[in-house]
């Protein structure tokens, strides 16, 4: 039973125990304290001691199994303690581990794209178990799995059948940090640090400079910042942004000659144009952007249905009109559509709807997603939401 806090709940216990991989070691070094061959430790939330007798290896030397004896009392201390799942109830369930996006704190310093600090991990998904007594929560609850950090279960994936849980917040691991890290370092040793951070930084130009510099530098580009500011009235800090290279600034200065948002334009072309262009050469010109863009401000197409048919004009080449209707991705205006399939929404998941109406708020993030799937990029998500907040009122 869980223990401190308010309320309790039954939690299974049998002779077959799943736990952490590394609550397990082999070679333990000083100070490790969790479960190793012929040492102690407790079981959390349990009666019992647990120690290992005998470890069983796989053909490829990995470990498959550890053979125990469970104690009710020891004569000495006990300082380990792990956490545990009963083989026989837990549910297999899949873990998205998200982290920090970038590698780096400040992803633009010292670069023209901060792509190119995206942290290639920052989502892993692994496999594990869970304890029963969560199969029955619904989507979007809230959990804190013990030493792994803070999870919620994905308010779209999430189901009985399909357990699926995204970590929100990880936790500090203090055992996986080394003997020398754990020393506490010279206070001298910290000072010159910090004073070598701090000059660094100093030294450091921001984006902003960098890009005036390239603008002192380059005629073309100083010519292309003029007619932004001056002759197309484009905000100065706007217009900045696209001084990364003379292609990118070129490009977007033709965006907007050709009739587009500028500030729809300059994002574009700093972010997804840009990323393009370092793939492979462009199949679609300025004007074609611009096309895109107006159909986008005029919401005749939603952000969603914006990014697909960009990918195609990235691929063919084609124009974005022909795109929107061969894909059939113009935004609905008929309310009977946005009806039809919050109507069926309302009979496929009666039992969340019922839920949320006697007080389970946290349903409506899975509401959403299953409406915004069915609705497939055609109706803005505003609109879906106020239908939808609107329709659960009048239940």
């Amino acid at each position: 039973k869980d223990i401190g806090k308010t309320g309790h709940r039954n939690v299974s216990f049998s002779r077959e125990l799943y736990i952490e991989r590394n609550d397990f070691s082999l070679k333990p070094q000083k100070g490790y304290y969790r479960l190793s061959l012929n040492q102690v430790v407790r079981l959390r939330y349990a009666s019992y001691f647990l120690r290992c007798d005998e470890v069983v290896m796989n053909e490829n030397g990995q470990i498959e199994e550890l053979r125990c004896s469970y104690l009710k009392e020891v004569d000495h201390r006990v300082r380990g303690t792990i956490h545990w799942l009963d083989a026989k109830t837990a549910k297999k369930a899949e873990f998205r581990l998200y982290d920090r996006l970038f590698v780096k704190a400040f992803p633009e310093e010292n670069t023209d794209n901060f792509r190119e600090n995206l942290n290639p991990n920052s989502l892993k998904i692994i496999h594990g178990y869970v304890e029963q007594a969560l199969v029955n929560d619904p989507p979007g609850s809230n959990y804190q799995f013990e030493r792994n950090g803070y999870f919620f279960s994905d308010p779209i994936d999430h189901s009985q059948e399909n357990l699926v849980f995204n970590r929100t917040i990880t936790l500090k691991e203090t055992w996986l940090k080394t003997k020398t890290e754990n020393k506490t370092e010279n206070k001298k040793t910290k000072k010159q640090r910090k004073r070598k951070q701090k000059q660094t930084h100093l030294a450091a130009s921001s984006p902003s400079e960098e890009r005036e510099k390239r603008r002192k530098n380059d005629p073309k580009l100083a010519a292309i910042f003029a007619n932004l500011t001056n002759e197309l009235q484009v905000i100065p800090s706007d217009a900045d942004l696209v001084m990364l290279d003379f292609e990118t600034a070129l490009f977007a200065e033709q965006t907007i000659r050709a009739g587009a948002n500028s500030k729809l334009a300059i994002k574009w072309t700093t972010n997804e144009v840009r990323s393009a262009r370092k793939q492979e050469p462009l199949r679609f010109s300025p004007e074609q952007l611009a096309q895109l863009l107006k159909e986008l401000e005029n919401q005749r197409i939603t952000a969603a249905a914006a990014k697909t048919v960009f990918e195609e004009m990235i691929k063919t080449g084609k124009d974005p009109a022909f795109l929107i209707k061969k894909l059939n991705l113009q935004v609905s205006k008929n309310d009977n559509v946005l009806e039809k399939i919050l109507n069926d929404i309302f009979t496929n998941h009666h039992a969340e709807i019922a839920r949320f109406c006697k007080g389970e708020k946290k349903l409506l993030g899975f509401l959403i997603g299953r409406t915004m799937r069915a609705v497939a990029g055609k109706i803005p998500a505003k609109e879906v939401r106020k239908a939808l907040l609107i329709k659960l009122n009048n239940q």
